[in-house]
């Protein structure tokens, strides 16, 4: 696993990194010693049985000047992050385009990405940061805002049942036919078919706060900080509901390959069949805050879930 201890700050981009000298960390107890030339390295990984091995730096490709937000999918084809008050698409020859320069600074901005069930293999990548609600279009490279449904309200007479646009969130999931948004305490959920169009009617009430929304192929878990929700099934015309006593700490859920990897206030855990379970409940457990939050990501090369905790 990898993980960033006080003070270490992530990867130096420093090709010459590995020339510098290594000192062996002390172990006492619970605490670990950082030795003056690890530190600096700022690019280790620490085992369970308490051995630390520096890496190899990475050579630096590209500067910005206030980037986060990067995502990619499974493919590695399509690299995306904020810059400031711009969304960046990352190049093959590392260099990065802008595609949207209205931004609001300094908002994360989460990804999801939905089939579409109209065309066959196309793909539209969903993101929201809670200020702007977009979408990239994997095939022509635009982006553009979520669609805007409010003028068909015509179409119903109740109130209830009239379209409204998505809530400004970056808690968003795709499930099947739908696409699904995070609240406050509200799960909501758009028109199957069609992932832009929300109705006030399409909610699901939250006893908590949601934190992160995953999902393998039968089950999605709607996560808050003291519990978590299964919605069994494949749509909400048919779910079934039931409770797990595991949270899961804002945003700390990836899902590489159909199973859901966490990160609670008590450590990692895993979601599957309809449950979620820590993982090495006995070897390895964090005591985080309530306001902490996790930045996931995979790493296709080493097939490892990573995980950088702020508090």
């Amino acid at each position: 696993m990898l993980f960033q201890i006080n003070d270490i700050s992530g990867i130096l981009n420093n090709p010459n990194v590995h020339e510098l000298k290594r000192n062996k960390p002390q172990f006492m107890e619970d605490v670990v010693i950082l030795s003056g030339d690890l530190k600096s390295s700022m690019n280790f990984r620490i085992y369970v049985d308490n051995h630390a091995e520096v890496r190899n730096g990475m050579a630096e490709k590209y500067t910005g000047t206030a980037m986060h937000s990067f995502w990619t999918d499974m493919t590695q084809t399509l690299g995306l992050f904020v810059d400031g008050v711009n969304l960046m698409r990352l190049n093959s020859d590392y260099t990065a385009t802008s595609l949207y320069a209205s931004l609001t600074a300094s908002k994360r901005m989460t990804y999801m990405e939905h089939r579409l069930a109209d065309k066959q293999g196309q793909y539209i990548v969903y993101m929201g940061n809670t200020e702007q609600m977009l979408k990239h279009n994997r095939y022509d490279g635009t982006v553009s805002a979520w669609g805007d449904t409010t003028n068909l309200d015509s179409e119903f007479e109740e109130p209830l049942r009239q379209y409204c646009t998505p809530p400004k969130s970056n808690i968003i999931h795709s499930y099947r036919a739908r696409t699904y948004v995070i609240d406050g305490k509200f799960l909501l959920y758009s028109e199957s078919g069609r992932p832009e169009t929300f109705r006030k009617a399409n909610n699901i009430p939250l006893e908590e706060e949601g934190t992160a929304i995953s999902s393998d192929n039968e089950n999605m878990y709607i996560h808050s900080l003291n519990s978590t929700l299964v919605l069994s099934g494949f749509d909400p015309d048919d779910f079934t509901y039931s409770r797990q006593d595991i949270g899961v700490i804002k945003h700390g859920s990836i899902n590489p390959y159909g199973k859901p990897v966490c990160i609670t206030k008590k450590g990692w855990a895993i979601c599957e069949g309809g449950m979620i379970a820590y993982v090495d409940y006995d070897n390895f457990r964090l005591d985080l805050s309530d306001l902490a939050e996790a930045y996931m990501g995979y790493d296709p090369i080493n097939n490892e879930v990573i995980a950088r905790i702020l508090q």
